[in-house]
């Protein structure tokens, strides 16, 4: 920037001489060119468009678009408190209500469960309506649209773009709808206004350069506010700075942007032309370069946005929080010298300056030995290290400070590292059902951690050395972050959690188990899920996990533990994991006794070596500290130094050990499959434990089913998991009236009346606006969603995964060789073969007529379908093979012959290779390499063998409708089915195989046989559930009772358990004539309803069908 000149009239000696005096004052680029006789119209006019003086409005549009924004999240954050306070209030007093109109002695219980189901019936008159959860705010249906189509679109995830070994990871979708208006809006604000550039540099400064200049400024104390972990910008919007810091990194970038803006325009019209570099020098007296002021400040700037790039500030994270603070206050430095008070540039670098001492006062009051309130005063707290399995890291810390669940905090421990401070999620709750043992006013603060590198690796290693007994000095920084909202106000609440993501999640789930107690939450279910490596780290949080059981309202709580690791539980500790069996539970408690060890130290003191002065006052303190309350008991201390053999053993024989329905060992299968969650055992109260990983969008739709209107999703995980969580859940409809009170939950309904239930669903009341659906929210002719992958298994020939809703079959086709010389009967058959082969070169229409009886006779086709091991509750471990699974593999068998899906001439294998071909180029290889001439093969063909294809099935998951989820996989799997190329060697008279993909060749399928099955669920809501259903004479069914029938396409297990009448279809179409369809095969059984007329039209549903899968089989090769 540059000081501003005047050309509104003729110049005086006097405002001359103050416009040299301006610029002596400053070294900036601009130059000063007075106005004389000489100056013409053009340029006076020129310099009246966008004058120097007015250029101060530019760096005031930023603010007041900085301003609107503040202020548009600050009333968002108060709609959020005060619409859940009013909601709170409302369910209180509804609560209050309720319980002054009914007895307390007519409570309902469930035989099933012996669990009270909190509903309450008054002698006379009728329920007492169920309490009012939402203001009259929430019937506003264009507002409710209005918020659900914004969260469709701004929860929505962008993909992680890959670049070689490169992950970039964009920032959320929100962040980058604001980074874009701020750029847009710059962009435009800089350039749409005119003049750009005058038509010389004598005439002025650019004014773009002006401009972008004056935005640029304005934007400094905006980046250093979003930069500061204790902010105005968090107080008022609820946002942590550790969000924030998308925008400050980002603003960061925009101001690079605008700093190159304004500094371009000086190098397209320099100052050494036209002369004006020599008007320049008579007002700058020194021998330095023009624009070295600005250089001065961009230069930091760049070093600023260059490290903060994500790969680069990961690889050097220690470098990054050295250098940051110091480089930005050098930064701000250069700005004062090369603004030199021009405009009111120095009031955005005032108020920044401003900004930073204010947020430092502020952060005094943050950090636990500044604080001069608290007795950590200027010593910090005292706290000790556990190991934990798994050689995760426990520090506890007693302390006066106090925080919110999910909050998070710096620490830094000299004892181990004087320079380093990092961030760890807070693990405890603070409560006063949980004191320390220092006195009532401290809290025992844990973090709980797994050691990477750097300090979290030091405070491993140090504890090793100095053992458990050892106490090391902490200083606090925080708390910081935290949730915007309540989780106590949301109707659902859905954790996931990955690995040591728990830690984020622990303090949540107790406060809100303890709200619900108090009833002073909201929230009617909580589910947890929690994706572990292997079963010994749940013990980090042993002590919660029984509270969360022992202490939530029956049948709310519900925790799914999947552990994706193939290890168990040994005899002896992990070898992986040496250090946690030499100090496992024995230390975990050992910081009880830090207390003990500081109030022993002050009674010895006092006591001054009276012995019965001290006993006195030993008993004394242990009347001051009060009993835990019944919500927290802790574990038995034991005082004794045995390591033990083995960890687990103790956990098994101590009578209040923590069972979490783990399962015997995995079986090698399971340890294959460990992509698939299946093998399910589940606990009392809707605990259990599966191997595999948690799908979580297939979850998140299941639970859908019953969210009400609010729901929280709360993710603490790898960010795969968050991804997968946010786009499933922008995908979830909102519910717009509040779930009923039921006195029965749906799963115990389900259980109790499964045809009442479905038949709830698919004849709703007339008075209801629900439309008729199925339970698994589809319509009666609608299909499960498919998903299909090909290739995962690299052992055999072809295979695929195919996923039919919550139905998963994996197929696997597997060639063999077979020789007609291990053929007993291959010389009776020979002579049709003989006869075959001499017309195999009549073209297609004898390839059509072949005689397909080879694949029949010699077995050539071996299809076998299994049901593995926990893919349905009544497939347990050793059991026989099922008559389901026989009966399958029979059907499949048959339909393969049946329906000549694979071509005799494919599995073929010839005395040398295709005719229509030259020789093997394995032949031509040899006969070069030895320089020996290759022996001549014979002129007529010979088949030498067949390719037999094992066709094997694995049912991984029984979801309903086995059969076409069984038939689908081998469809997939031998459309990517590649034989390799054989023939036979009349040397070594055998027969070979090229081990070159590219010789390989893909089965020539006929067609795509699609199957399409449908049952019909029955019911009478006047007499029993199933009625006799008899023909009449006049081929109709008679039954009895007007009995309502339902067609559900694409059954799942459950509804198949209530369907007597099953329909298969299965259709194919020509290429040549895709308007013809092909019925290949039709399958009955039970009932009388389908009819003539109703399989017609499940013919042209079972079309449909075909359709979706030829689209989906041809989008994968």
């Amino acid at each position: 920037m540059s000081p501003p000149f005047s050309r509104w009239e003729a110049i005086s000696a006097g405002l001359t001489s103050r416009k040299v005096h301006g610029a002596l004052e400053s070294l900036a680029k601009r130059i000063d060119i007075p106005f004389t006789s000489m100056t013409t119209p053009s340029q006076i006019e020129a310099s009246t468009q966008d004058p120097f003086n007015e250029a101060s409005k530019y760096a005031l549009g930023w603010v007041y678009f900085s301003i609107v924004l503040l202020v548009f999240t600050f009333v968002i954050r108060s709609y959020h408190i005060w619409g859940d306070k009013i909601r709170a209030a409302l369910y209180k007093e509804e609560l209050r209500t309720i319980d002054k109109a009914v007895e307390s002695d007519q409570e309902m219980v469930t035989p099933a469960t012996a669990n009270s189901t909190s509903s309450f019936f008054p002698v006379h008159g009728a329920l007492p309506p169920p309490p009012k959860r939402d203001s009259s705010i929430v019937k506003i249906r264009w507002l409710n649209y209005t918020i659900a189509f914004v969260r469709w679109i701004f929860y929505r995830p962008l993909p992680v773009m890959r670049i070689w070994k490169l992950e970039i990871v964009p920032p959320p979708l929100a962040a980058i709808v604001i980074v874009s208006f701020a750029l847009i809006f710059v962009t435009l604000y800089s350039f749409l206004p005119q003049p750009l550039f005058y038509k010389s540099i004598k005439d002025g400064s650019p004014p773009l350069a002006i401009r972008a200049g004056m935005i640029a400024v304005s934007l400094v104390p905006w980046i250093v506010a979003l930069s500061m972990k204790a902010n105005l910008i968090s107080m008022l919007t609820g946002i942590g700075h550790e969000r924030l810091n998308v925008l400050h990194r980002w603003a960061g970038y925009i101001c690079m942007f605008l700093a190159l803006v304004h500094m371009i325009p000086f190098y397209i019209t320099p100052v050494w032309e036209d002369g004006a570099l020599e008007l320049f020098r008579q007002f700058i007296k020194g021998d330095f370069y023009i624009y070295g002021s600005g250089l001065a400040a961009l230069v930091p700037l760049g070093v600023l946005c260059l490290h903060s790039l994500p790969f680069l500030r990961n690889r050097m994270y220690e470098l990054f929080v050295t250098m940051h603070a110091p480089i930005a206050m050098v930064f701000v430095g250069m700005m004062f010298w090369h603004c030199a008070n021009f405009l009111t540039s120095w009031h955005y670098l005032f108020t920044t300056v401003a900004i930073w001492l204010v947020s430092y006062g502020i952060r005094l009051f943050y950090l636990n030995w500044t604080n001069p309130f608290r007795l950590s005063f200027l010593i910090g707290e005292e706290s000790a290290v556990t190991i934990l399995p798994e050689n995760a890291v426990k520090v506890t810390i007693p302390t006066q400070m106090r925080w919110r669940p999910g909050q998070y905090v710096y620490l830094r421990m000299p004892g181990i590292s004087v320079f380093e401070n990092h961030p760890f999620t807070i693990a405890s709750l603070c409560s006063d059902d949980f004191p320390s043992s220092y006195g009532e006013e401290y809290r025992d603060m844990t973090l709980v951690f797994r050691p990477f590198s750097g300090f979290t690796n030091k405070v491993l290693n140090t504890a090793l050395i100095k053992g458990p007994y050892k106490t090391y000095r902490a200083f606090i920084d925080g708390p910081y972050g935290g949730m915007r909202r309540e989780l106590a106000a949301f109707d659902h609440v859905v954790f996931f959690a990955g690995g040591s993501g728990i830690t984020a999640i622990a303090s949540q789930l107790l406060d809100l188990i303890r709200r619900m107690r108090d009833r002073k939450a909201l929230t009617r279910t909580v589910r947890v899920v929690w994706a572990l490596k292997r079963p010994e780290t749940m013990e980090w949080f042993k002590e919660e996990l029984r509270i969360c059981r022992e202490y939530a309202p029956p049948g709310t709580v519900c925790c799914q533990f999947y552990i994706t690791g193939s290890k168990r539980y040994t005899e002896q500790p992990t070898p992986s994991r040496p250090h946690s069996g030499a100090f496992h539970d024995k230390i975990n408690d050992v910081f009880q006794g830090v207390a003990s060890k500081r109030t022993s130290a002050f009674i010895r003191e006092e006591a001054a070596g009276d012995e019965e002065r001290e006993n006195e006052l030993r008993r004394e303190n242990e009347d001051t500290i009060a009993a835990l309350p019944s919500a927290y008991v802790p574990p038995q201390r034991s005082y004794g130094w045995n390591f033990p053999t083995s960890p687990v053993a103790e956990q098994e024989n101590s009578a209040n050990s923590m069972n979490f329905g783990f399962p015997s060992t995995p079986t090698l299968l399971q340890k294959n499959l460990m992509r698939f969650a299946f093998f399910p055992t589940q606990k009392r109260g809707g605990w259990r434990t599966e191997y595999g990983r948690p799908d979580i969008p297939f979850m998140l739709r299941q639970y859908s089913k019953d969210f009400g209107r609010r729901t929280c999703v709360f993710v603490c995980g790898p960010p795969t998991a968050m991804a997968s969580a946010s786009k499933d859940d922008s995908n979830t409809k909102p519910t717009t009236t509040p779930t009923p009170f039921l006195s029965l939950s749906p799963a115990h309904l389900a259980r109790l009346q499964p045809h009442t239930y479905v038949y709830a669903h698919l004849n709703p009341s007339p008075d209801s606006s629900r439309p008729s659906v199925r339970i698994n929210g589809r319509t009666e002719f609608q299909f499960r969603p498919v998903t299909v992958n090909t290739g995962s298994l690299t052992h055999a020939n072809g295979s695929a995964v195919v996923r039919i809703g919550d139905m998963t079959a994996v197929c696997a086709v597997r060639g063999e060789i077979l020789s007609t010389n291990d053929i007993p009967a291959w010389k009776v058959s020979s002579g049709s073969t003989e006869d075959r082969n001499k017309k195999g070169d009549e073209g297609k229409e004898a390839e059509e007529e072949e005689d397909d009886s080879e694949i029949h006779t010699f077995n050539l086709l071996v299809p076998n379908l299994s049901l593995s091991t926990g893919c349905s509750p009544s497939i347990l471990p050793g059991s026989a093979p099922t008559s389901l699974a026989q009966s399958l593999s029979h059907r499949l068998l048959s339909l393969l012959h049946s329906s000549r899906l694979i071509r005799a001439s494919d599995l073929r294998i010839w005395s040398n290779p295709n005719p229509t071909q030259a020789q093997s180029q394995e032949q031509h290889e040899d006969a070069e390499m030895e320089n020996t001439s290759v022996t001549s093969l014979p002129e007529t063909p010979e088949v030498k063998g067949f390719w037999t294809l094992y066709i094997d099935v694995l049912i991984i998951s029984m979801a309903g409708n086995p059969f076409d989820a069984a038939w689908a996989a081998i469809i997939a799997a031998l459309r990517d089915t590649r034989l390799p190329k054989a023939w036979w060697d009349i040397e070594n008279e055998m027969v070979l195989c090229s081990d070159r993909v590219s010789d390989s060749r893909k089965l020539q399928l006929r067609g795509m046989p699609i199957p399409s099955s449908f049952a019909v669920f029955e019911a009478d809501p006047v007499g029993d559930w199933r009625k006799v259903m008899l023909p009449a004479r006049n081929g109709k069914t008679k039954d009895q009772g007007q009995i309502k029938r339902w067609i559900l396409a694409d059954p799942d297990a459950f509804e198949e358990s209530l369907c007597q009448e099953r329909f298969c279809i299965m259709v194919d179409k020509d290429a040549d004539k895709p308007e013809g369809m092909k019925i290949l095969m039709m399958e009955k059984s039970g009932g009388f309803y389908i009819g003539k007329d109703e399989m017609t039209a499940l013919a042209h549903l079972a079309t449909g069908r075909w359709e979706e899968w030829r689209a989906l089989l041809e989008g994968l090769g």
